[in-house]
C-alpha cells in the first residue's frame, strides 16, 4: 500500500531554523513530523525546514518561490514576526503592521489551491 505524502514547509527566521541545536531530533518542525506521523500512520510526512535566522517577512519574500513554493506543498506553517520590529532594527528595516498584512496576503495567494493556509493567525 502506497502511503499518501503530504509536505509541510516550515518557512520562518531563526525560531524555525533552529541552526543551533545540533541534536535533529530536538527540532520542533521534527517533533511535529514525528508527532503526525505517529498519529497517521497511513500518511508519509515530508517536514522541510525553510528557516533562515535573522529574516523579516520583507526579507524573506526573496525566497518564497524557492524555499517554498518549489516544494509543492500542502501545508505552511509561517512564522515570520519576531525580526519585523525589532528594536535593534534600524526603523527603516522594520516591517510595520500593515506592510506584513500584504505580504502575507501575498504568500497566501502565491500558494498551490491545494495548500492549507491559515487566515485565522493574521495580525
Amino acid at each position: 500500500m502506497n502511503k499518501r505524502k503530504i509536505t509541510i514547509v516550515g518557512f520562518g527566521a531563526s525560531i524555525t531554523e533552529t541552526k543551533e541545536m545540533s541534536d535533529e531530533s530536538k527540532k520542533w518542525l521534527n517533533i511535529i513530523g514525528r508527532k503526525l506521523q505517529k498519529e497517521f500512520p497511513e500518511y508519509e510526512f515530508d517536514i522541510i525546514n525553510s528557516g533562515k535566522g535573522g529574516n523579516s517577512a520583507r526579507e524573506a519574500v526573496v525566497r518564497f518561490e524557492t524555499d517554498v513554493l518549489a516544494h509543492d506543498p500542502d501545508f505552511v506553517i509561517l512564522d515570520l514576526c519576531a525580526n519585523n520590529m525589532s528594536p535593534a532594527r534600524p526603523e527603516e528595516q522594520r516591517v510595520e503592521p500593515e506592510e506584513f498584512r500584504n505580504i502575507l496576503e501575498q504568500y497566501e495567494n502565491s500558494l498551490p489551491s491545494k495548500t492549507q493556509f491559515d487566515t485565522e493567525a493574521r495580525i
